[in-house]
């Protein structure tokens, strides 16, 4: 046998050696083979059987190379073995008139599947970030998760042993498990840039596996300034809306202001202002946008509207600036001025045509009565 023990992972095909030592050619007519298993809650089950001409297998896809045996060579085939197939194999072999058996224990293995990621906050805990380690489908159950931090300021990992949550191992229907760990991350995050590795040890593994994550510099917003089209069911309003996109972290500043030639400066807006909470992309980074209503017609045409937008990404803050068009408001009112204008010029045109044809109207009448 190869020793005491072997090992064999998940879903692989495994070699169970057994040999007859001096044995260089064998009349496989006049000998026998039986493979057992158990584990440690079931009796003894036969595998595996080959006398004479006869072969059995009663572990579906069991064999034992036929041109082997001749050389000494029982060794036991099963393909992609399973975890509850690990025990202990007996191999029996008889020449005859000599005995012998062999045991050795197969262990069933499976390396853990991991992955480290970025967990999206909740609706009510926006304060934290969760970086997240994930190992599923190994066996044995045994395993070691260890969290480290690096920084440019380091010159080596250092080891976290603070606000780590590390859940119980669950258990699979194939029996293998899973197990997830994390470390939480209170917001704003000083070490902007700073790598955050998990690792994980097994013992399928030679060594531990190291996952690393950076958390996100500081991202510029990628900001513009517009007139929003207005809906069908609302011409009364006009909307000035300034959207940043692609920033991060989430913390940032949109205010607006006003200008018009009578002023020597800006002025705060503070009224008809509907800025919306930072929105999450798949990349971490974050999308805003702010709008400013304003209702028509408006007085102030020509007028100069500014968003004022601050990010600690920027030195200072970003301005933008987007002028209403003059005759914006007026074009309601002119619409109607002009149809009162032309209001005479109709009358000129329709009151000649009145008298002509009121004059060919009474001839007619006249020079019928005649007749009659």
């Amino acid at each position: 046998m190869a020793g005491r023990r072997q090992t064999v992972s998940l879903n692989k095909n495994i070699t169970i050696i057994c040999k007859v030592p001096g044995a260089p050619n064998l009349d496989i007519r006049t000998m026998g083979i039986r493979w057992f298993w158990k584990n440690q809650t079931s009796d003894l089950e036969k595998v595996f059987e080959f006398i004479g001409d006869h072969q059995e297998a009663i572990r579906p896809g069991a064999t034992v190379s036929l041109w082997r045996l001749k050389r000494g060579d029982a060794s036991l085939q099963l393909p992609a073995i399973q975890l509850r197939e690990a025990g202990e194999y007996r191999c029996v072999v008889v020449v005859t008139p000599q005995k012998a058996e062999g045991r050795v224990w197969l262990e069933v293995i499976a390396s853990p599947d991991s992955k480290l990621f970025w967990e999206q906050p909740t609706v009510n805990n926006k304060e934290e970030k969760h970086a997240v380690c994930k190992s599923s489908g190994f066996y044995p159950p045994n395993i070691s998760i260890r969290w480290k931090k690096w920084i440019q300021k380091s010159a080596q990992y250092q080891e976290i042993s603070e606000n780590i949550f590390t859940e119980r191992p669950v258990k699979n229907e194939d029996g293998t498990f899973n197990i997830t760990s994390y470390l939480k991350l209170k917001l704003p995050v000083e070490d902007t840039g700073a790598t955050y590795q998990c690792v994980i040890w097994h013992k399928s593994w030679p060594t531990s596996q190291k996952l690393n994550l950076t958390l996100p510099r500081g991202a510029s917003p990628d900001s513009k300034l517009f007139w929003e089209q207005p809906t069908v069911n609302n011409k009364e309003e006009k909307h000035a809306v300034c959207k940043s996109s692609g920033f991060y972290p989430p913390n940032i500043s949109i205010r607006w202001k006003k200008w018009i030639q009578k002023s020597a400066q800006y002025q705060e807006i503070s009224e008809n202002i509907f800025t919306e909470r930072p929105v999450k992309n798949e990349d971490g980074t974050f999308n805003i946008t702010s709008y400013l209503k304003l209702k028509l017609p408006v007085e102030d045409t020509g007028a100069t509207y500014q968003c004022v937008i601050w990010h600690k990404s920027w030195p200072t803050s970003q301005k933008l600036n987007l002028t209403l068009p003059r005759g914006e408001s007026e074009k309601t009112p002119y619409l109607l001025y002009l149809w009162i204008l032309s209001i005479p010029v109709v009358g000129l045109i329709l009151l000649p045509l009145y008298f002509v044809w009121k004059g060919r109207y009474r001839d007619r009448w006249t020079s019928g009565n005649e007749t009659y």
